[in-house]
């Protein structure tokens, strides 16, 4: 008994244990390995989920080959339309293009370049066909209401001054159309270009990427053409023009271009036909919204040819004993050979349809070679080589009180109307020659007469 007591009385003297005295156990190391391979492979079956996620998501919404094809032919071609634009204000004259439909603001309206809607930059008329849902002849014939160009726009792209952009939107016309459809039973083609497009892994086209054309060629353009090939290359400061193998002809200016990736690449302005090559210049679609997003109410039409009092005649060029005058921002160029000194002025493009350059071009070769009045009968007889519109019409002017022949008149070459002007005189032992062209229906023609008649009337011969 005294001894349980005592045990019992030892213990609660003895102190109790505290957290400080609690000896530290120590993880076994296999323990920490475990661990370190668990969360390893963790994070290592991260990208594998994902990547198998992302394969999930192109079987069900990304674009193949196949898949690509079979939209564009239920859904892309049934909206691309064939643009039929006058070249004049009787309709007699008719060029045609392609368009592509999509809603601009809520009201339907077609994509297509400006060049094919303008002539020599006038706007006749346009009006717009759609083909069946297959593609193929027409079925739906719409009027168009209104017109937006940016042919003659400049634009702040990336901080620098763009001038013109080949692109214009047609409006579509509900009041005046025979068609019983209103708006037209057929999709956006950008809309649905947008959703095929695999945006996960598209980030702008490259050189070797495959590509689809769609258009109305000149040649069998009552249907709808599809030709593939891919990007060649690239064209322009800032790589707004995309060079294409795809087969390209008249007529299909205005036309999509798609990857087979389902993406929209941009649109068909224009084509080259040299030594029997074609290829094929299209606008690149992020450069047409970066250049419309930016555009403003500037024009790139120079003043002067708005108002021709503006001309601005500046620095004195010299040919021989002949002084002249140019306008301002004139391309000024020379060439000389063993009998011929020659400069040509040359004026800027109005904008980016402008097809024609108008030159001012001054030859000085040695007159005892030629004479005078033979020269000028050549020169009239030579106007029956080309289909002649007007003239040509010889007169006899003054210049620093010399005598000098002029003849003017105006002819159809290549399809284009020129307006020419030669003026032939001699003068210490050498003849001069004098030649302006300009395009002469274009809207600015009555301009130009202004500027070639003002330089002409300030000739000087020292």
């Amino acid at each position: 008994m005294d001894q349980d007591q005592n045990l019992a009385s030892e213990s609660q003297l003895t102190p109790p244990v505290t957290s400080e005295q609690v000896p530290i156990q120590t993880v076994p190391k296999t323990k920490i390995a475990r661990v370190v391979i668990k969360w390893f492979l963790i994070v290592l079956s991260i990208p594998v989920v994902l990547f198998g996620l992302m394969v999930i998501y192109f079987i069900f919404n990304g674009s193949t080959p196949e898949k690509t094809i079979s939209i564009l032919n239920t859904e892309v071609l049934p909206s691309t339309v064939s643009v039929i634009c006058y070249g004049d204000n009787d309709k007699k004259d008719v060029q045609r293009g392609t368009g592509s439909y999509f809603i601009l603001n809520g009201k339907p309206s077609v994509m297509t370049n400006s060049h094919v809607i303008l002539n020599n930059g006038i706007y006749h008329g346009c009006e717009i066909y759609f083909p069946t849902a297959e593609g193929l002849l027409y079925e739906l014939k719409y009027p168009v209401a209104d017109f937006k160009t940016y042919h003659d726009l400049v634009s702040d792209v990336d901080g620098e001054k763009s001038y013109g952009l080949d692109y214009a939107v047609l409006t579509l016309d509900d009041t005046k159309t025979d068609s019983d459809t209103f708006p037209p039973n057929r999709k956006d083609v950008r809309e649905t270009l947008d959703d095929l497009c695999d945006n996960l892994t598209f980030t702008g086209p490259v050189v070797g990427d495959q590509v689809y054309i769609l258009g109305y060629p000149a040649i069998g353009g009552d249907s709808i053409t599809m030709t593939n090939g891919i990007v060649s290359g690239f064209l322009g400061k800032n790589n707004q023009w995309l060079k294409l193998s795809a087969v390209a002809n008249h007529g299909t200016s205005g036309g999509l271009v798609v990857g087979v990736n389902g993406c929209y690449y941009g649109m068909l302005t224009m084509a080259t036909f040299a030594d029997g090559s074609n290829i094929g210049i299209a606008l690149y679609k992020d450069y047409i919204d970066s250049f419309i997003s930016a555009a403003t109410d500037e024009k790139t039409v120079p003043g002067y040819l708005q108002d021709p009092k503006k001309l601005d005649l500046e620095g004195e060029y010299k040919v021989g004993d002949l002084t002249l005058d140019s306008p301002k921002d004139w391309k000024i160029s020379t060439s000389t050979s063993n009998v011929k000194l020659a400069l040509v002025m040359s004026a800027p493009r109005e904008d980016a349809v402008d097809a024609y350059s108008e030159f001012f071009g001054v030859y000085k070769e040695d007159s005892d070679k030629y004479n005078l009045d033979t020269l000028y009968n050549e020169e009239l007889k030579s106007w029956d080589r080309n289909e002649k519109i007007s003239g040509p019409v010889g007169s006899k002017i003054k210049i620093s009180g010399i005598t000098a022949y002029k003849i003017e008149g105006t002819t159809k070459i290549d399809g284009y109307i020129i307006k020419n002007r030669t003026i032939m005189f001699v003068y210490n032992g050498n003849l001069y020659s004098i030649y302006t062209f300009q395009q002469g229906d274009s809207v600015y023609s009555s301009s130009y007469d202004y500027i070639f008649e003002n330089i002409i009337s300030k000739l000087r011969v020292l």
